[in-house]
């Protein structure tokens, strides 16, 4: 299969293995076969953070949780599985008047890529959110964490650092959400099970205002949430293949990278098909057909006229990922 049909950025070779399992116990089998057969898992949502290679490895089995999407609610306590859209709590946002929820509204991803990176935008962040995630340890044992333990920081987890599996989370919603709202919502996931999220345009044309107001029936939308389509639009966020923010910033710099990038007068420059959006200078396109290796060459050039700049290098908070493991699963 190609990779790039499951990224957002629509970059990535042919690979030996990839594979979508429904629940914990098909997840723990695929991950029990890549151990016996010495491949190296390399476990993603929707691929909306990741730049897969042009040419993977045979070493490696992708293993995508899209699937996992299993939603419960008990009261004000909110599950949702590794594969559920993140953007959905915008929604239970409006649906229940919880405004902490309103920052995901467009953001693109699932629940555990949101989790896994403490994603952050519009003034807001997963750890603020989050209660309990659930995930499989290194010896595939199902196991619970409270978000205190997490070591949640800036674009940072606990789960950068282990060999761990999210498998959901559970999140407290602010005021009640009815159960007529929680069986829309259940619905509104039933109907996009089949869409694929990981392409940008069709994840806006499913999560935009427009259509979650006819689904739901919505008359009075919160500002914030407008603001943010407006702002997200107005950028152009969803016209190319992309995974967002490249960079993530250096706040001992005093301005957004994107601002160095900008200030560098480097909108627009390109290497083969990867361009620096006219935009938001702190996103890398594949604006026609580009490669890995020309998203990885423009990175590196940006970087080197930032540290020539500013001083620093700026670290990407897009995951890499190299043509081949670094070193196989025993």
């Amino acid at each position: 299969m190609l990779l790039k049909k499951y990224s957002s950025y629509k970059i990535g070779g042919r690979c030996n293995y990839l594979f979508f399992p429904e629940n914990t116990y098909n997840l723990k089998s695929l991950l029990e076969f890549a151990k016996s057969r010495k491949l190296t898992p390399l476990v993603f949502g929707y691929g909306t953070n990741i730049l897969f290679p042009d040419k993977p490895s045979k070493e490696y089995c992708f293993i995508s949780l899209r699937n996992l999407r299993d939603v419960a609610l008990n009261e004000n306590k909110l599950y949702l599985g590794s594969g559920v859209p993140i953007s959905i709590l915008a929604v239970i946002g409006i649906l229940s008047a919880s405004s902490k929820f309103y920052f995901s509204h467009l953001l693109p991803g699932s629940t555990g890529g949101a989790i896994y990176m403490n994603a952050r935008c519009y003034g807001g962040e997963i750890s603020e959110i989050v209660k309990r995630i659930f995930y499989l340890d290194e010896n595939l044992s199902l196991r619970e964490i409270e978000k205190e333990k997490c070591s949640f920081d800036y674009k940072d987890s606990i789960f950068q650092k282990k060999n761990w599996v999210i498998l959901g989370a559970e999140f407290e919603i602010e005021n009640k959400l009815e159960k007529e709202n929680f069986d829309k919502i259940m619905k509104f996931l039933k109907k996009i099970k089949y869409k694929n999220l990981s392409d940008l345009k069709d994840f806006y044309n499913m999560f935009n205002l427009k259509k979650i107001s006819k689904f739901f029936g919505i008359k009075d939308l919160p500002d914030k949430i407008v603001e943010i389509e407006n702002d997200r639009v107005s950028k152009h966020h969803f016209d190319f293949p992309s995974c967002g923010s490249y960079f993530k910033n250096n706040y001992a710099a005093g301005k957004p990278t994107g601002k160095i990038i900008d200030e560098l007068g480097l909108k627009g420059y390109r290497v083969g098909g990867a361009k620096v959006s006219d935009f938001h200078a702190n996103f890398i396109l594949n604006y026609k057909n580009a490669t890995k290796n020309e998203v990885v060459t423009l990175m590196e050039f940006l970087q080197k006229k930032v540290y020539e700049k500013e001083g620093f290098i700026p670290e990407p908070e897009v995951k890499i990922v190299d043509e081949k493991p670094a070193s196989p699963k025993a």
